[in-house]
């Protein structure tokens, strides 16, 4: 593979990914709660992608893990403003468009999936939104569905730094078989 350079993100870019990331939700249940359309006791729900480690050079140590941070943040805040229950999802890494726009993600995502599909514990979509309707049951503040994937993190960094240009299509088999 190889090293690509990115240029750092600017203010207004920080400033929109903590907006868009970090608070949105906080906006609009805001707005809802002034329309008289939240029912204390009733729950918001804010699907957030896996939970980063802190060495992670995107999501631990860029700028998206602020707006991780603000996340956290504005639910605790909408729990408190307008008495719901609010909870916090986290799905293992989801092939999304936003993938594309980050440095390494699509591979490392790829990475991810071929591990967890080795394992037997690559879970698609469906399966996931099934396991979230446990939030109705037993109303966690946070429902972790990435366990797998995080235990699986040692070897899919192993392999990602082991990997070269040649190996790629071998390297997913069990993603395109």
């Amino acid at each position: 593979m190889g090293l690509v350079d990115v240029d750092v993100a600017t203010a207004a870019e920080i400033e929109r990914t903590n907006k868009l990331m970090g608070t949105s939700s906080l906006l609009w249940t805001d707005v809802l709660g002034r329309a008289g359309l939240l029912a204390a006791g009733e729950s918001v729900v804010a699907f957030c992608d896996y939970d980063y480690e802190p060495d992670d050079p995107v999501y631990g140590m860029g700028p998206l893990s602020g707006a991780k941070k603000l996340q956290r943040q504005s639910m605790d805040e909408i729990r408190r403003r307008h008495e719901v229950r609010t909870a916090r999802v986290c799905y293992p890494p989801m092939a999304t468009t936003a993938l594309g726009a980050i440095p390494g993600a699509l591979l490392m995502y790829a990475l991810s999936a071929q591990v967890l599909a080795e394992r037997g514990e690559h879970r698609e979509l469906p399966e996931l939104a099934f396991d979230t309707m446990e939030l109705w049951r037993s109303a966690p503040v946070e429902l972790r569905l990435d366990g797998a994937y995080q235990r699986a993190l040692p070897e899919i960094h192993r392999r990602f730094e082991a990997l070269a240009p040649q190996e790629v299509p071998a390297a997913f088999g069990k993603l395109y078989a």
